[in-house]
């Protein structure tokens, strides 16, 4: 029973890191977009946006 519990609680932790691990590259990507685009290229800062949005 506790070593079932353990594992629930191990891989609830695993996904909740892999989510987050995930949120913390979106936003550095889309930091260094809003660096490197040039205005022209703002359609792949609209196409990040319409994901989320």
């Amino acid at each position: 029973m506790v070593e079932e519990s353990m594992s629930l609680n191990l891989n609830r932790i695993k996904s909740i890191d892999i989510f987050r691990g995930i949120c913390m590259s979106w936003m550095i990507l889309g930091h260094l977009f809003n660096w490197w685009l040039k205005a022209e290229q703002s359609w792949i800062r609209n196409i990040m946006t319409m994901i989320f949005i």
